[in-house]
């Protein structure tokens, strides 16, 4: 995949775009794997935070197997429905804006279910602390106080793919967010964060920005449905870290 240089313009200005959908038409001409839902670069347009890192090699698949799960939380559904709805009736769906539009989501999740809101929270697009690969995005989901974080470890593009690896076989919450990136990449398109919708959405753009060209996948980021897939990087042999932020307790319900 061809290495895309960050865009650190104005969030939401044409130049954004414009450079976004020019960066994601040469990464997908460059993918041998055949793969056209690829979001390219990560960005929020706000930058900050330092490059990732932290925890060992084999991560707290542990502690993560020991967060609650709860399948009926219809107010935790409500809340990210709401949420998820006023973000993307309010701001176009873009291939490349993961990191922005997948914390904004959950952005006023938590204040929707203590002040048990009956309508969404409305806010313009807050910035999240950094890109996908950076501390600084992943302290500001755990800034909102609605989440716990476990790092899971190291894990291939091959393992993340699998319907049997650590995204697909695992159940999840609404309001969940998985965060990955390849450190050896770090600054292109190889990072991405995607919060869990559930059924919310059905339809979506593709990696070209095509509208309503993929379906549900459970997951949300800067288009409806994830670019139509659980984990949107080639099954290859790549190398990424991956963070989990579980919905904490007592916000399912």
């Amino acid at each position: 995949m061809a290495l895309i240089a960050p865009y650190n313009g104005p969030t939401g200005s044409i130049f954004q775009y414009v450079t976004t959908i020019i960066g994601l038409a040469a990464a997908i001409s460059s993918n041998s794997n055949g793969e056209t839902n690829l979001p390219v670069f990560t960005n929020n347009g706000n930058g900050g935070g330092n490059g990732g890192g932290g925890g060992g090699a084999g991560g707290d698949i542990t502690g993560l197997n020991n967060h609650p799960s709860v399948s009926n939380t219809p107010l935790l559904k409500k809340a990210v429905l709401d949420q998820s709805q006023m973000i993307f009736n309010n701001n176009p769906e873009i291939p490349g804006q993961c990191g922005q539009y997948s914390y904004n989501i959950v952005y006023k999740v938590k204040q929707h279910i203590e002040n048990n809101q009956s309508t969404a929270i409305v806010h313009s697009l807050a910035s999240s602390g950094g890109n996908a690969d950076q501390n600084g995005h992943r302290q500001g989901l755990k800034n909102l106080g609605l989440f716990d974080e476990y790092y899971i470890g190291e894990f291939t593009g091959a393992q993340l793919k699998s319907p049997s690896g650590p995204i697909k076989s695992r159940s999840w919450n609404y309001g969940d967010v998985v965060n990955y990136y390849a450190p050896c990449c770090s600054g292109t398109s190889y990072m991405h964060t995607q919060t869990y919708t559930g059924d919310i959405w059905q339809k979506g753009i593709n990696g070209r920005g095509r509208k309503n060209a993929t379906g549900n996948s459970g997951w949300s980021t800067s288009g409806k449905t994830n670019y139509g897939t659980f984990f949107v990087y080639p099954g290859d042999n790549k190398v990424y870290k991956v963070y989990v932020y579980k919905v904490k307790a007592q916000y399912l319900k």
